[in-house]
């Protein structure tokens, strides 16, 4: 493995670490992989959120992919962000595995990348906390050859 790259968020970093490590190579934190930027929601509850801006809870909660935070960012910006953010990496490590620690919204817009979906259709992909995806690139072309392995559960183990 060439590089472990993450989000700059402590829990990203923490898992970044276990991956990295076995390897001897340290995270590296990269910006474009964080999650949305929640704006004015960030830190509230889900209840706190739908009592606060009842109309943008609504929104995120019906439609999800239309959102745009207040103070935040709409998950078309967080997509080009990220989009972008892993074409440099690609860039940087032709030829080379990486790895990426990071959230759920993120691993989603790099699969439907992958896999040419419409971001409408980004929750159709599960990504559980801790789950591992895996796409290959010839070129620029992407070849999905995991999606959303939970090890512990795959292999019948309790966490």
């Amino acid at each position: 493995m060439a590089a472990v790259y993450c989000s700059p968020r402590r829990r990203a970093r923490e898992g970044a670490r276990i991956v990295a490590e076995p390897h001897g190579l340290a995270p590296r934190p990269e910006d474009g992989l964080r999650e949305i930027d929640f704006g004015s929601l960030e830190g509230l509850t889900y209840d706190q959120a739908a009592e606060r801006f009842p109309e943008v809870y609504k929104t995120w909660m019906e439609r999800p992919t239309e959102v745009e935070f207040p103070g935040g960012e709409s998950l078309s910006r967080m997509r080009l962000r990220v989009v972008g953010a892993a074409s440099e990496l690609r860039g940087r490590h032709q030829g080379h595995t990486i790895a990426v620690v990071s959230h759920g919204g993120v691993g989603r817009i790099l699969l439907a990348e992958a896999l040419s979906l419409d971001v409408r259709n980004l929750f159709r992909m599960e990504q559980s906390y801790g789950a591992v995806s895996v796409i290959d690139y010839y070129g620029d072309a992407p070849l999905v050859r995991v999606l959303n392995a939970v090890p512990a559960r795959d292999l019948g183990l309790r966490c």
